[in-house]
């Protein structure tokens, strides 16, 4: 039997999924008016780790397949939105101390994802929270905890390739809420307790531009930053 939720039910079961955690949202997420599909990220207590694909009929939330991964702790959307990137919170993977992220294509119909790829990140770049893309979809940063940025380039196809560049930032709390996002080709802008930061980013690492310090006027406007495992969701418009 299909199950289905309202929107208020599904923000409410989200919250509950990730509080299970340790990770409780401060806020509800805000609306997506027109939105057609949500993915959601899912952590439970069973071991049902993975992606749920929500379909919106008629203001109802309503599943439509899962998709099993290891402890899914960001996703994002391709600007196209016929691409998926989740990371992964793992503290080893391969045998080795670090985490992965994992590239899914869409079907332009079905809206079904498949899985085309797994990366590994650079060494010690351990429970990965927050992702961004380059307009060209070419770039893909991970923030880790700790402070640890990774560099991929990505394929046409959206297949990630092999780290090309880390950067450490060593005043960065591994808690510290990150929101991150390219605001021109090889702009990257990333947010958090600190204050608004912005880089030169290429496949050849991240230089600082520019920073602004942290104060209670510049974090008041806009949605609620990120915490590890609270990017929990990303909403599609299809036609």
């Amino acid at each position: 039997m299909q199950q289905s939720w309202t929107r208020r039910h599904f923000l409410g079961a989200a919250s509950l999924t990730m509080a299970a955690h340790g990770i409780r949202f401060a806020k509800a997420l805000p609306p997506h008016e027109g939105a057609t599909h949500a993915y959601v990220t899912v952590q439970d207590r069973d071991g049902h780790d993975g992606i749920q694909v929500l379909r919106s009929a008629d203001g109802v939330w309503q599943k439509t397949h899962f998709i099993e991964t290891f402890a899914p702790s960001a996703i994002l959307l391709s600007a196209g939105e016929d691409l998926l990137f989740v990371a992964n919170a793992r503290n080893r993977f391969e045998g080795l101390p670090t985490a992965s992220i994992e590239s899914y294509r869409i079907d332009p119909h079905s809206r079904i994802l498949t899985r085309i790829a797994t990366r590994k990140l650079g060494l010690a770049s351990v429970m990965p929270h927050a992702m961004a893309l380059s307009p060209d979809g070419s770039l893909l940063v991970v923030a880790a905890a700790a402070g640890v940025y990774n560099i991929l380039p990505v394929s046409l196809e959206g297949i990630p390739g092999e780290v090309t560049a880390v950067r450490k930032e060593l005043r960065l709390n591994s808690e510290s809420p990150t929101r991150m996002n390219f605001v021109s080709k090889n702009k990257l802008k990333v947010q958090d307790q600190h204050g608004t930061r912005l880089y030169h980013c290429d496949r050849d690492g991240m230089s600082q531009l520019q920073a602004l310090p942290s104060s209670t006027q510049q974090q008041k406007p806009g949605p609620p930053l990120l915490v590890p495992g609270q990017r929990s969701v990303v909403f599609a418009r299809f036609a």
